[in-house]
């Protein structure tokens, strides 16, 4: 039998100068996602369009927050900036498989590594 499931929090700060991080945790359902729009739209009006998302302690991702993660990374995208997802565990991995999105997203084993794709550094 499974624990309880995790409430879902979001935490966002500055990762690096011009990088932002948000890092999701527990389980995040539909409900979930205005929390993570929000979190963009800061972000967006500091002008920081390079975002990591780390994923490492989310424990599951509603499959309309597959959406919203598109929705960021065309958003990045337009302003010349990028999202990258960070800490993508199997249970995430395999949502995003069995939606047909495993492609879709630019990923890094974890948050400095993000950094580091976003920065350009080796």
């Amino acid at each position: 039998m499974e624990g309880p499931v995790k409430q879902f929090s979001l935490d966002a700060l500055e990762a690096a100068p011009g990088i932002g991080l948000i890092r999701l945790k527990g389980a995040m359902a539909k409900w979930d996602i205005d929390i993570l729009g929000l979190a963009v739209d800061k972000f967006v009006a500091h002008r920081i369009y390079r975002i990591v998302i780390d994923l490492g302690e989310t424990t599951h991702v509603a499959s309309a927050a597959i959406g919203t993660f598109l929705s960021i990374h065309d958003r990045m995208a337009k302003q010349g900036g990028k999202l990258v997802l960070a800490t993508v565990g199997p249970t995430i991995s395999s949502i995003f498989s069995r939606l047909g999105f495993q492609d879709m997203f630019v990923t890094a084993a974890d948050v400095p590594s993000a950094v580091r794709l976003l920065t350009g550094a080796p």
